[in-house]
């Protein structure tokens, strides 16, 4: 097992500071080829994911057997139950190397970004690209220009942002937009923290 801290700051708090790699049950490089994406993106955003050791979330990457994944699918991402941040990477140990960009799209989810386009592309496949792209950097500094409330990243938490975050009421996964406290759930704490900045104007009505 080899064990590494990093922190990535978006939306001012600190994500993925820990993560953990174990190499059982597949190829023993996979330490190295996560510490190398780690280094990529940090390399791409000019961000030099410095090391801490107060955080106490982390993302632990680990292969599973063959038959925990379904037809095509290199790598799944679990989120822990409750108040957890944490995160688990779960590795095909033979398709993950085969599909070029599954570690750094991994990586990036460790880091809070969402599904987007680019390496961080909500499909991944043998032609998804291999390095981190201008869309994906693009994607993570938008994050850190606005608001987390700010859904549609207009500059104002209104009432086109509590819809946004009503039409995705109770979905769960990973880096939803509206999910606002980071628990894998968006819920009623998602709407108090918004409604905690809301500012009314009232929704333009189409000529």
């Amino acid at each position: 097992m080899k064990i590494a801290i990093f922190i990535a700051t978006l939306w001012g708090v600190v994500a993925a500071s820990e993560y953990f790699v174990e190499a059982e049950g597949g190829p023993s490089t996979l330490p190295n080829e996560v510490e190398i994406a780690f280094e990529a993106w940090a390399t791409a955003l000019n961000n030099p994911l410095k090391h801490i050791l107060e955080d106490n979330h982390y993302s632990i990457f680990r292969f599973a057997k063959s038959n925990f994944f379904g037809p095509d699918t290199a790598s799944i991402t679990l989120q822990g139950g409750g108040s957890s941040q944490n995160l688990e990477i779960r590795l095909h140990p033979q398709l993950y190397s085969l599909f070029p960009g599954t570690i750094l799209h991994e990586v990036g989810a460790a880091l809070g970004l969402p599904a987007g386009s680019g390496v961080m592309s909500g499909l991944i496949s043998p032609s998804s690209p291999s390095e981190i792209t201008i869309t994906d950097i693009a994607a993570y500094w938008d994050l850190t220009k606005f608001a987390i409330e700010d859904l549609n990243k207009d500059g104002v938490v209104d009432f086109y942002d509590l819809t946004i975050l009503a039409s995705s009421f109770s979905s769960e996964g990973i880096n939803l937009a509206a999910d606002l406290n980071s628990d894998g759930t968006v819920d009623r704490l998602d709407l108090n923290l918004l409604a905690e900045v809301y500012s009314f104007t009232p929704p333009v009505r189409d000529p």
